[in-house]
């Protein structure tokens, strides 16, 4: 009793090769395929233009970064306690009862230290004691 085997073997139908499109920055050799490693369409030369007008480009870039830094520099240097003086701008105070050389710098400079106010103006007065009616040139910081 031998058994027999029997393979049916299936014929399927082979799929039809066709050509792959030609792309850019591909070049095709017989049946392969070669990369060529290129940002451009091939044949078309790089020309010198291309790399000066990336090198001026490059330049000013750099130009800029250097003066917003300066700039910036600048800002960070002289945001301190530095103040121009501006001599055409002098006030006359007439001092008025209860004034106080301290009173009268927090009136004429709001916003900066009184200690350094109230020693100029003391500069300015010839003296820290003030009397009711002195008049003091002060022609700020």
């Amino acid at each position: 009793m031998a058994m027999q085997m029997t393979a049916t073997l299936e014929r399927r139908p082979t799929p039809l090769v066709r050509p792959l499109p030609r792309q850019v920055g591909v070049r095709q050799v017989g049946a392969r395929q070669m990369s060529r490693p290129t940002t451009r369409p091939a044949g078309i030369p790089t020309r010198a233009a291309t790399y000066r007008r990336r090198r001026v480009g490059a330049v000013l870039l750099g130009a800029v970064f250097v003066v917003l830094g300066a700039r910036g520099a600048d800002a960070v240097v002289s945001s301190g306690s530095h103040h121009v003086h501006d001599a055409t701008k002098v006030v006359h105070y007439a001092v008025q009862p209860g004034d106080t050389l301290w009173t009268i710098a927090h009136t004429l400079a709001p916003g900066d230290d009184p200690r350094e106010v109230v020693d100029l103006l003391a500069q300015a007065h010839g003296g820290a004691t003030i009397h009711p009616g002195d008049v003091i040139d002060w022609a700020g910081r």
